[in-house]
């Protein structure tokens, strides 16, 4: 039988030790805490026994009315030690909690000073006979109650300021706030129907409706000739609107407990090895930036891999990290606010800021993290592309653009070209002055307001060149001291800026529907007007939801420097867009990324300004009631071609019968389809040198005279004809219904 070997000491299994979670005792005493403070509010009422009656008279003698306070610090400190950092409190804290309670035992003594039963108990009575020596107790009371607050903000690690800002909101409230803002309105109202009561202007979708009298219907100055360049008549009755068209009403940002937050943050950087100085927290209207500064030598790569270590631990969903902070040696870290701050255009153009860019194309995009007001310039642009998923701001921005440009530029001074393929996101601007042409929604006629562009800006450029200057600012100089006076179709003399060339916005909201439609064709007049178009004042505002790259070419993103990226998918569209990540930990609703050919480094986060609904039908009712529209129809009136079949204005159901018959390249169609026996679109393709939408829109065409048979699935077409002089006989017929 063989013997059983003994298991040695070092073989066997060590039992599980009990280990207690990290401050599992101070969070002991933080119930201990609470359950204290139980009990003593249970002895104000006369529910404890001897022991607890006697101890809540004890604290009576020694603190005096002092001690009903002791349950709601208690309280306070217990929470205060739940949410803490490994559960432990700063010795300040406890300290500042005990100076609170002898500073109310003082105030509560100051009554009953030289009495048998003093109501701050023998500490207030001891205190307040050192006290009266110096004091008299009205002063002595004031006293207490400055130092009780300053004691109790100190507690509550809050600022002064901000309580001094939360009592003044508090005292502000909503009924004068929405009194204001109607009263704003009536008076919008009433300016409408004031001195041009005959005024009556109808917005049909996609329809320009526009009286200037009742009496007299408005008829439009005739189109300029297409020799002559695009030249404005100075207006100067023009009334610039008024800022009480905008709303004013702001909440105010909560970034919750600041102090917590940058505790949680070092210490999570320091599990890592990564030990960090906080520095300061700049608090934004959606995001609280917290400074860093890393230690030298320490790789930022190391900070910018904790992103979701960081998110963990604060229990926030998305944060970004800067690293570095451009300008500084410092690091930050973005955390969303609990509650974001309200940022409206008003707010924008009030600023000092605006007040210092007096530039006609300078426009308002919204306040950075440090809640400085941000002006951009589009003409140093001279460019933009907006890009982001829906819902995350992209219309508001357009919208917060156009109302600012509308505010310091008069219709001689800009004009606008607006492409809403959606046709209700622009919907209000229609018979604003400022307009060329009402808002486009068809391709073919966006096709054709860019090549009307095209060709304004060659004209531009051979005024400029016969001047001798070389932008539109030099040329509109120049021809500001040649004055001439015409007059308007009412007969009123206004004085001729000797050519003066207005500013040409061109504005697409969506541009991804219409590179859907005409890639090719669209991309090659946007890279055009891009490449020239701002020593001529004609400059581009493109917009997409959808960042992708047969959306944003990149003959487009080189010739359209300045971008803005609002929340997008993935870090692959944040590249598309920026060149960079950051994007797509945007938060939504105008939190955005700008970069410029000003930056020309990382980009500016930025919350973007809103402008509600009916902030823009006050502005434009303001507008619309001093100058009817002036259209020209040469704007959607040029001759455009779609994926290679002609079209000149409106729809393309009826695209196969522009083709010519005596065009050579359909001639040679017949002739090879006659000479294979057969119809095949590839074969076409390949012989004639077009693309497959010219091809398929001739076999449209020769279905619809008769010359070959419907489409059988990849089969070639059936040919109906046997010879050219077949094909001219069904051409002369006509389309067989």
């Amino acid at each position: 039988m063989a013997k059983r070997k003994k298991r040695s000491k070092s073989s066997r299994e060590a039992g599980p030790e009990h280990e207690l979670p990290g401050g599992f005792w101070r969070q002991v005493v933080a119930v201990l805490m609470i359950v204290l403070s139980i009990v003593m509010v249970m002895t104000w009422f006369g529910s404890g026994g001897s022991l607890l009656n006697n101890f809540h008279r004890a604290s009576l003698f020694c603190i005096g009315y002092a001690s009903y306070a002791v349950p709601v610090i208690l309280v306070y400190l217990a929470v205060k030690i739940f949410r803490a950092v490994a559960n432990r409190l700063p010795v300040a804290i406890w300290i500042a909690s005990v100076v609170m309670i002898l500073w109310l035992a003082g105030l509560f003594g100051l009554p009953t000073l030289n009495q048998p039963n003093p109501t701050g108990g023998l500490i207030g009575a001891g205190l307040n006979a050192l006290v009266i020596q110096i004091l008299t107790p009205s002063v002595a009371a004031f006293i207490y109650a400055v130092l009780i607050f300053i004691t109790g903000i100190f507690i509550l690690q809050v600022s002064p300021v901000a309580v001094f800002k939360s009592i003044a909101n508090a005292l502000k409230t909503s009924k004068k706030e929405d009194a204001k803002n109607a009263k704003i309105a009536r008076a919008a109202e009433k300016s409408e129907t004031a001195d041009n009561s005959s005024v009556s202007v109808n917005i049909n979708s996609g329809v320009a409706v526009a009286k200037h009298s009742a009496k007299e219907p408005v008829t439009p100055k005739p189109a300029p000739t297409p020799e002559k360049a695009l030249m404005a008549v100075s207006d100067p009755d023009w009334k610039m609107p008024s800022f009480d068209l905008l709303t004013e009403k702001q909440i105010p940002a909560d970034s919750g407990d600041i102090q917590k937050n940058a505790n949680i943050i070092r210490s999570a950087l320091a599990e890592f090895g990564i030990e960090v100085e906080m520095g300061d927290a700049n608090i934004g209207p959606r995001v609280t930036q917290y400074t860093m500064r890393p230690p030298s030598g320490v790789n930022l790569s190391k900070i910018l891999a904790r992103d979701k270590e960081l998110a963990l631990n604060l229990a926030i969903d998305k944060i970004r990290i800067e690293a570095p902070i451009p300008g500084t040696r410092l690091v930050g870290v973005e955390i969303p606010n609990v509650r974001p701050a309200s940022v409206n255009l008003r707010s924008i153009l009030e600023s000092p800021e605006w007040e210092k860019n007096l530039d006609s194309l300078s426009f308002a995009v919204g306040k950075d993290i440090s809640g400085q007001s941000v002006i951009a310039n589009l003409a140093k642009m001279p460019h933009l592309l907006i890009a982001g998923t829906t819902g995350s701001g992209k219309s508001v921005m357009t919208n917060t653009l156009l109302c600012s440009l509308l505010y310091h530029n008069s219709p001689s001074d800009m004009k606008l070209i607006i492409v809403d393929p959606k046709q209700v996101e622009m919907v209000q601007y229609n018979d604003i002055p400022h307009l060329l042409t009402p808002v486009i929604n068809s391709t073919d006629k966006a096709l054709s307001a860019l090549k009307w562009a095209v060709n304004e800006m060659e004209r531009r450029y051979s005024c400029i060149a016969e001047a001798r200057v070389k932008k539109i600012e030099d040329y509109n100089a120049k021809m500001a001291k040649k004055s001439a006076t015409v007059k308007d179709q009412d007969g009123n003399e206004q004085s001729h800026d000797g050519g003066k060339m207005p500013y040409i916005i061109i504005l697409i909201d969506e541009m991804a529907d219409l590179m859907m439609m005409a890639g090719k064709d669209l991309e090659a007049l946007i890279v055009r007007i891009a490449q020239k178009g701002r020593a001529a004042g004609i400059h581009l505002v493109l917009a997409t939801q959808r960042p992708e790259v047969k959306v944003i070419t990149g003959l487009i993103k080189a010739n359209v420097p300045a971008r803005i990226s609002f929340a997008v998918d993935s870090q692959v569209d944040s590249r598309i867009v920026l060149n960079s990540v950051g994007a797509e930990k945007l938060l939504g609703k105008g939190d955005m990324l700008m970069r410029t050919t000003e930056m020309m480094g990382k980009p500016r986060r930025i919350q973007g300004a809103f402008t509600p609904d009916i902030d823009i039908d006050r502005l434009t009712n303001f507008l619309r009631e001093q100058r009817p529209p002036e259209y020209n129809d040469d704007v959607v009136s040029q001759p455009v071609q779609i994926k290679g079949l002609s079209s000149i204005t409106g729809g393309s159901d009826d695209l196969g019968r522009k083709y010519d018959p005596d065009d050579p390249l359909v001639r040679k169609a017949i002739e090879i389809t006659l000479k294979n026996g057969k119809f095949s679109t590839a074969s076409l393709q390949t012989w004639l040198g077009k693309g497959h939408g010219y091809v398929a829109g001739l076999a449209i065409w020769l279905e619809q005279i008769g010359a070959i048979g419907p489409q059988n699935g990849n089969k070639p077409r059936e040919i109906l004809i046997n010879s050219m002089e077949d094909f001219e006989q069904l051409v002369s017929a006509g389309p067989v219904d």
